[in-house]
């Protein structure tokens, strides 16, 4: 009983939290790419070794086999738990404490010396005396110039993945936010009816529920394993909810029900949900 008062206490309090360097989402107009190295952005589970343990990013420890994280290096490292396949089979796979997909694809090593290359070398050196098939480095490339970075992304993005993340090369271990690493991600966009609306209990309106037909849902989507095209006897429609970027007039002077909603997203769930949805603007008026 003890243990579990701890172990919520921990999380509400967050006793165990890590200090660790998450991407900023700004213009690439902004910066000198050449100083740069690119990776791709994978959708996994953050993983942080500390030298004795595998933590999750809010510092608590994952129950991983011993087989799993034998001759793991005595320093740090930071990556993600990833396998290609969705999201959820991660999460099945690293909660079971089963670990027979994920790989931890290091994008950091804490706390050495010198540049971005130097940090990454000392793992690679560790690799050659004590190869490991569950570290890998996740694959950097430098570009000279934003039309060969963005020819990446764009292969990228039609290949299904998320985006790319930015790392500056010659920046010494830090986990400040700033323009030290940078991520670029697209945004998809598709339009919605308006059905319903939502309030909170002081009778406040709070977000929008909309119709959003599976066709669009069809055209937003990038890659096989990311959707399945639903059949002709399903339902055609889905309701969502939107609830983020709308404007406080529009919250106070609601449309009417029927009303078309352009809206951007991220991705789409296995049930073509969009996820990151953000209102845009009112199209038309049914």
């Amino acid at each position: 009983m003890f243990k579990q008062y701890f172990l919520l206490f921990a999380i509400i309090f967050n006793l165990h939290a890590l200090s660790l360097i998450y991407p900023t989402t700004q213009s690439i107009e902004d910066i000198d790419i050449s100083e740069y190295l690119a990776s791709e952005k994978l959708v996994g589970l953050r993983g942080y070794w500390d030298g004795e343990k595998l933590l999750d990013s809010n510092g608590l420890a994952y129950s991983v086999p011993k087989e799993f994280i034998k001759d793991f290096p005595p320093f740090e490292l930071d990556g993600e738990l990833y396998c290609h396949t969705r999201f959820d089979n991660i999460m099945k796979d690293v909660y079971s404490s089963k670990f027979n997909c994920v790989k931890l694809y290091v994008f950091e090593v804490p706390n050495q010396k010198g540049s971005l290359i130097d940090r990454l070398k000392v793992l690679d050196n560790y690799l050659k005396e004590h190869p490991n098939d569950n570290i890998v480095i996740l694959k950097q490339k430098r570009f000279k110039d934003k039309s060969a970075l963005m020819q990446y992304y764009n292969e990228l993005i039609a290949s299904g993945s998320r985006g790319i993340i930015l790392h500056k090369i010659d920046e010494n271990y830090t986990t400040t936010m700033g323009d030290v690493m940078i991520k670029l991600e697209p945004d998809y966009e598709s339009y919605c009816i308006l059905s319903n609306y939502i309030f909170d209990k002081d009778n406040n309106l709070k977000a929008y529920v909309c119709k959003f037909f599976l066709h669009n849902a069809v055209r937003g989507v990038r890659g096989k394993e990311q959707f399945q095209p639903f059949s002709e006897s399903e339902k055609n429609y889905i309701n969502i909810v939107i609830d983020n970027n709308i404007p406080q007039e529009y919250l106070q002077n609601p449309p009417s029900i029927g009303t078309k909603i352009r809206f951007s997203y991220k991705k789409l769930d296995d049930s073509a949900y969009p996820i990151d949805s953000k209102f845009l603007r009112f199209e038309a008026f049914y």
